[in-house]
């Protein structure tokens, strides 16, 4: 079954929007310029600190304001917000700067962090098509590390022969271009007819949702987990790098291969959602993650794509069968208290991290992401016993 010209229109330019908001030249060169305007890693634990607090201040609200305002609108106020950031974070000159710089683009996050994929769904479930969502997601998300490929690679040539500030400044041209993409689509409002309660009671409804326990319970936390993997991959990777010696202009080459992943994930969602395919790849990517912690070059960097692609093959086909337990009203406040409990266990991932690493080599501090990959193995087990009871 196909959907309509409107739909499909829309679905383009909210991915086109997506490519263009993701075409980021500073990604790749983030914690070089951290360390050139001469702070160390004890500031990027509070710059991380300071991104993931902004997330977890307006995440679950920023959720319930797309559920019950416009999930358009608030994609384009947090694209303003990321605008804000780029500007604070090229004229920073301290730490307090930077940390003020992370906060808003913890906002830009927060704003966005699930919204997309929840657009998509009501769309499809409007056109009684939700069975084509990882097939949907999965372009969704192609186009999007397009844009991240785009801007890691030229990032990094920017970084490298011009400066590390101007990877921020040009920034700001895709970004601009986003909103105007953005500013032609028309959502669906399915999501506003279903509001009948006040936001307290929005907020108890997504709660009651993902704690019901079960087969829904396990998922969740198996989100969480993987949310705090994810943003410790995506934060922390360039301290690896610039651990083996990678020269600069290759961190966008590097940084490339790790946004890849989430186009890759995405499509191989599409192509099987098995729960044992989902325990294979967390095994490998369990072997690969204490490898990390061992070897120091530039050969082993590929594993960190490896295991990001595994993390989100895991993450789509989490998200689809929970979404599918979930109703659209609450949709993405669901998604967004998901990733705000990950983005906890990630402040303390973190600040492990960094104190392990302070007194070591950095890659040593990655015995933290291999207990995060351990306790998925666990939850993916109890995954596939609940599928196989459910059969």
């Amino acid at each position: 079954m196909s959907i309509s010209k409107k739909s499909k229109k829309n679905f383009n330019l909210l991915s086109y929007s997506r490519l263009l908001q993701e075409t980021v030249f500073y990604y790749p060169i983030f914690i070089p310029f951290i360390f050139d305007i001469g702070l160390g890693l004890t500031e990027l634990a509070y710059y991380i600190a300071a991104v993931n607090i902004g997330v977890l201040i307006f995440e679950i609200p920023s959720g319930i304001l797309a559920d019950r305002w416009s999930r358009k609108g608030t994609l384009f106020i947090s694209t303003i917000f990321h605008m804000t950031s780029i500007a604070v974070m090229a004229t920073s000159t301290s730490a307090q700067q930077i940390v003020f710089g992370a906060f808003l683009w913890g906002i830009f996050f927060a704003m966005q962090s699930g919204t997309h994929l929840a657009i998509i769904y009501d769309m499809l479930k409007e056109e009684k098509a939700t069975s084509k969502y990882k097939k949907y997601a999965a372009k969704f998300n192609i186009l999007g590390t397009t844009g991240l490929l785009v801007g890691s690679i030229s990032g990094a040539i920017i970084a490298d022969f011009i400066s590390l500030k101007s990877a921020y400044l040009y920034t700001l041209i895709p970004s601009v271009l986003s909103l105007i993409v953005l500013s032609k689509m028309s959502e669906s409002k399915s999501h506003q007819k279903a509001q009948a309660f006040t936001s307290k009671e929005h907020y108890r409804l997504t709660v009651s949702h993902l704690l019901r326990g079960g087969l829904v319970g396990v998922m969740v936390l198996s989100l969480v987990i993987i949310e705090a993997n994810v943003g410790f991959l995506f934060e922390l990777n360039q301290t690896y790098y610039l651990a083996a010696g990678i020269p600069l202009v290759l961190f966008g080459a590097y940084n490339a291969s790790l946004q890849a992943s989430i186009g890759i994930g995405f499509w191989l969602a599409d192509k099987n959602s098995k729960a044992t395919t989902m325990l294979l790849a967390l095994a490998v990517s369990s072997i690969l993650a204490t490898i990390l912690i061992f070897f120091v070059n530039a050969y082993t960097a590929v594993f960190l794509s490896l295991i990001m692609t595994a993390m989100f093959y895991c993450s789509a086909v989490l998200t689809h069968d929970l979404q599918d337990n979930i109703p659209s009203a609450i949709r993405s406040a669901a998604i967004s208290v998901i990733s705000s409990a990950g983005r906890v266990i990630f402040i303390v991932m973190a600040f492990v991290f960094t104190a392990i690493s302070n007194r070591s080599e950095a890659p040593t501090g990655f015995v933290v992401l291999l207990l995060g990959i351990a306790l998925l193995v666990v939850l993916g087990l109890l995954i596939a016993r609940e599928n196989k009871q459910a059969d």
